[in-house]
């Protein structure tokens, strides 16, 4: 499920979406819970994310850490 959070400038609360393709230019949050294999592939193609490191943050195994692939950070962690 993805879910993008956008505050607009002269709005005072946060509007959300599930939808992915729309103009998302500054001042958002994207939050993704139990993606499947197309939103991920989505999300990287959408941010230009590296698809093999996004698969990483799904994986049960992983270990909480922070890497950086070509410049961007990818921090991983495990919420209860």
């Amino acid at each position: 499920m993805i879910t993008v959070y956008q505050k607009l400038t002269k709005e005072a609360t946060l509007q959300t979406s599930s939808d992915i393709s729309q103009d998302i230019s500054k001042d958002f949050w994207v939050h993704i819970e139990s993606p499947d294999e197309h939103e991920i592939l989505l999300i990287a193609e959408k941010f230009s994310l590296e698809k093999g490191l996004l698969s990483d943050a799904v994986d049960p195994n992983e270990v909480p850490r922070l890497e950086t692939e070509e410049g961007v950070p990818y921090f991983f962690t495990r919420v209860p």
